[in-house]
């Protein structure tokens, strides 16, 4: 069978919402410039700060996904 996945429908459910919620690493979001010029943020020192929470959160969320779903 060509094209099959074996997740669940629910850890593909979550990944995609952890994956949207992770969206804001670039400064290109109205609240995201808003964040950067109030806390006197650079481009590169938001963008760079920003790598690292996404890099933390989506490892914690693909292993929370894969432990409770698999």
């Amino acid at each position: 069978q060509s094209g099959a996945v074996t997740a669940s429908a629910d850890a593909l459910l979550m990944a995609v919402a952890a994956g949207a919620s992770l969206g804001i690493v670039l400064p290109t979001h109205q609240a995201a410039i808003v964040t950067m010029s109030s806390m006197n943020f650079s481009r590169s020192s938001f963008i760079r700060t920003g790598l690292v929470v996404a890099t933390v959160a989506g490892t914690f969320a693909a292993l929370v996904i894969n432990l409770v779903w698999h």
